[in-house]
């Protein structure tokens, strides 16, 4: 198993009893607004960094672009280091969630919002964005 980044769009998370969470209004890649310029009273971006436990992850933070234009950066702690004992258990890796609320997220036209991991000296390490379209009736009235 590879690191990677899994991310889940949607409109609010709720948390419940016994430190779950509930996501309301999830997106399945694309968001249809009804016109452009736009504003999203809420938009949350739940990003989960997985590693396994036999690599690490040091000096990485997580970017997220709006367009060409850096709308957050996260820095990430470096995975603890992994002793023999801990190679032979089950554990099989670490993770870490990232909650973002972008209130409000602005779109002046159709906009790409882009998420990655970035660690020193990788290749970035794309995960699933979520692209802001206007709904298709409105773009067969253009």
């Amino acid at each position: 198993m590879n690191k990677f980044v899994s991310t889940v769009f949607c409109d609010d998370v709720r948390h419940e009893v016994g430190g779950k969470a509930t996501y309301v209004g999830i997106y399945g890649g694309t968001m249809f607004v009804n016109s452009f310029p736009a504003e999203i009273p809420k938009l949350y971006l739940v990003a989960t960094i997985s590693v396994p436990i036999e690599q690490n992850l040091k000096n990485a933070k997580l970017v997220i672009l709006q367009d060409s234009t850096t709308a957050a950066e996260i820095e990430v702690p470096p995975t603890p280091e992994v002793t023999e004992e801990e190679l032979n258990d089950e554990v099989f890796g670490y993770s870490a969630t990232y909650i973002i609320c972008f209130s409000p997220l602005k779109a002046s036209e159709e906009s790409k919002i882009r998420v990655f991991l970035q660690e020193d000296g990788e290749p970035p390490l794309k995960a699933q964005g979520l692209s802001i379209k206007l709904t298709e009736e409105n773009t067969q009235n253009e």
